[in-house]
This record gives C-alpha cells, sequence and structure tokens, in this order.
C-alpha cells in the first residue's frame, strides 16, 4: 500500500510557519496536538479540518450573527425522535402555529370547552385568595356564572386599588365594607332631563342614575306628581332621592315604582311660592323579595 509523507507539528508551529510564509498551497499538514490535518491555501495561510468529535454546532450557533425579532420564514433545527433522533427543521411560522394550538390567544374572541381554575393561595394576610372558573362551553366573559373571582375558604376578599385595600367582603355575612372612597355609580352611568312644558309633564332617563329639573317653579302648597321612563326600574328597586344644593327647606320629594318607570311626588313645603324649580337626583338601586 502505498505511503503517504506530510509535515507534522503543533498548531503553534504551524501558525509561526504560515507567518514566516513557508506554507505551500495544497500541501498538507499534521496538527500533532489536535489529531487533525491542515491544508495550505497560501505560503501565509491554512485551512484546518474538522474532527468527527469537533462540537460544531454549539460553536457556529454561538458565532452566528444575532437576530432579535424572527420572521415566519426563519428555521430552527432539533431532533426528530419518530425517526431515530434525526436532524429535522421546522420554520418559525409552523412553530407558531402548532403553538397556537396549545394556549389561548391573547387577542380576539377565544372559545373555552371545559372547564379552567386558577388559583392562587393566600400566603400573607394582606392578599387575597382568588378563583376563576369558566364554566364548560362559556365563550368570551359573557352568560351566568362564567367568570367568578372570590375565595372558597372563610378568608376574606380583599378588593385592592392603588396599592391599597379598598373593600373587604365578609365570608359569612356576605357584607361589603368601604375603606375609603364612595360607593354609587361613575361616569357615563349617569344623565339628565328637564321637564319640557310643565311640572307634570313626564320625562324618559334610562340611566341607573341622574338629575331631573322640573320645568318651574311651585306655587305655595303645590303638589306635582309625574312619571320618570326609566328600563333599569323593577318593582323590587329602590329609588334613592335627593334635591339639588338649597332647595330642602323649599321642597319635598318621595317616589313610588313599577316595571319600568318610577313616579315623582314633589310638594311645595315653603308656605310660599318658590323662586326656583327643584333639581332631584336619583340613583336606581336593585331590590330583592327573596
Amino acid at each position: 500500500m502505498p505511503s503517504l509523507k506530510i509535515k507534522r507539528g503543533t498548531r503553534a508551529q504551524l501558525d509561526s510557519a504560515a507567518a514566516a510564509s513557508g506554507l505551500n498551497q495544497g500541501e498538507l499538514y499534521h496538527v500533532t496536538d489536535e489529531s487533525r490535518i491542515a491544508v495550505g491555501t497560501a505560503a501565509n495561510a491554512y485551512k484546518a479540518m474538522m474532527r468527527e468529535d469537533d462540537p460544531v454546532v454549539a460553536s457556529q450557533i454561538h458565532a452566528a450573527t444575532s437576530k432579535a425579532t424572527p420572521v415566519d420564514a426563519d428555521e430552527l433545527g432539533y431532533l426528530d425522535s419518530a425517526s431515530g433522533f434525526g436532524l429535522v427543521r421546522m420554520t418559525w411560522g409552523n412553530l407558531k402555529t402548532w403553538l397556537s394550538g396549545l394556549f389561548v390567544g391573547k387577542t380576539g374572541a377565544q372559545t373555552m370547552a371545559g372547564n379552567l381554575s386558577i388559583t392562587k393561595p393566600d400566603t400573607t394576610a394582606a392578599r387575597v385568595q382568588t378563583q376563576n372558573t369558566f364554566g364548560s362551553g362559556v365563550s368570551g366573559m359573557g352568560g351566568v356564572n362564567a367568570y367568578e373571582v372570590g375565595s372558597t375558604s372563610s378568608t376574606p376578599v380583599h378588593i385592592y386599588a392603588g396599592g391599597l385595600i379598598r373593600a373587604v367582603v365578609d365570608p359569612t355575612s356576605g357584607n361589603l365594607t368601604m375603606s375609603g372612597g364612595a360607593l354609587g355609580y361613575g361616569p357615563g352611568a349617569g344623565g339628565t332631563a328637564t321637564q319640557p312644558t310643565s311640572n307634570t309633564t313626564g320625562v324618559a332617563l334610562n340611566k341607573p342614575s341622574g338629575q331631573i329639573t322640573m320645568s318651574a317653579p311651585m306655587a305655595a302648597g303645590a303638589t306635582a306628581v309625574f312619571a320618570v321612563n326609566n328600563s333599569y326600574v323593577t318593582q323590587q328597586s329602590v329609588i334613592a332621592l335627593t334635591l339639588g344644593p338649597g332647595l330642602v327647606a323649599a321642597y319635598s320629594v318621595e317616589a313610588d315604582m313599577n316595571t319600568g318607570y318610577f313616579r315623582l311626588y314633589v310638594r311645595n313645603v315653603l308656605g310660599a311660592a318658590t323662586t326656583a324649580p327643584a333639581v332631584i337626583n336619583f340613583a336606581v338601586l336593585a331590590g330583592s323579595v327573596t
């Protein structure tokens, strides 16, 4: 069998020869301290060959150009267990499609089948246990019992805002206790209405809270009755009423209600004709007889 003689030396010796332009193009060299072959590419340069056990993938990945945001056409390599752990590839777009089948999307309408329960234990006295339950077949957040927040234990439920406890629900009585701030309707829940022609003309105000201004001042001892059409009112509603600033000495106001409206009874109690029409604030509270 013919033999092939090649020059040999350490990597340092090969580098020294290249620095002195002592190599030949196409000549083979045995790098003895690395057990690999190199080939001269010029008098002052060479290329070292890969060994079978070189960690080429790790080194190439580490040396590759960094890319912060992948696009769908980018590719990832991995080992396929179904084919003897052979090397296969997948595009970034295909990976996103596969993952979307495992997780609920973060935008748009979503439908969940079955029940999902997320529980956070109450690890400190200042924190609240929460249990969110999505009922079977619930789409979005609509429907009865579609979303629940609370505690399954006897621990009070604390409602936080601005890092402070703003309200507490007692687990035994169910009472809601406020610890600062007003309880009621906020901006967007209210409205206004003014009687158009007389103090007995009905008005419509389909808001849970609002302010009604009567048509005109009232004569001494006069009483006016008029209806306020309101879709929030039921036969179990409670109508909270207050008079506007400075009017409590001039007027008294009461209400009764039925489904879809409440009726105001306004009386002049001043003992003389009033000089300004009555201004009445109201809030519709849900009531129950069961």
